[in-house]
């Protein structure tokens, strides 16, 4: 009988856990969708250069 009470009781707690560790996951994806959407941006304005293979910045046109 403490057995199925001991299960049932750390069965609960990794629900739980489970529940409190998606909510803390589903909290952090706005911060994480705009982290990616700042890093794509940055990097779509870098281009690589041919003659000295580093990343040079691109100049923003006014109609970008």
């Amino acid at each position: 009988m403490a057995v199925v009470i001991l299960t049932a009781v750390l069965t609960a707690a990794l629900i739980l856990l489970g529940l409190t560790a998606t909510r803390a996951a589903l909290a952090l994806l706005p911060g994480l969708a705009t982290f990616i959407h700042l890093s794509v941006q940055q990097q779509s304005a870098r281009r690589c250069s041919r003659t000295t293979g580093y990343w040079t910045a691109v100049r923003q046109r006014d109609g970008d």
